[in-house]
């Protein structure tokens, strides 16, 4: 039982690997084809959507 634990531990932390390896080459990608911003401009867009969810923290 405890082996078949570990092998779903080691499935899951497998998983969450691959999700943040793919997501960094969502970034990479993003760069390499000039779909980036600046810090303050990425600080616009999030107050911007922040308050259009209707987050009381709007202001970031």
């Amino acid at each position: 039982m405890a082996k078949h634990n570990n092998s779903n531990q080691i499935r899951v932390l497998l998983q969450r690997r691959l999700e943040l390896l793919e997501r960094l080459l969502m970034g990479e990608q993003a760069v390499f084809e000039g779909r980036t911003c600046s810090q303050a401009e990425a600080r616009e867009k999030m107050s911007k959507w922040l308050a259009a969810t209707g987050n009381k923290k709007g202001a970031v």
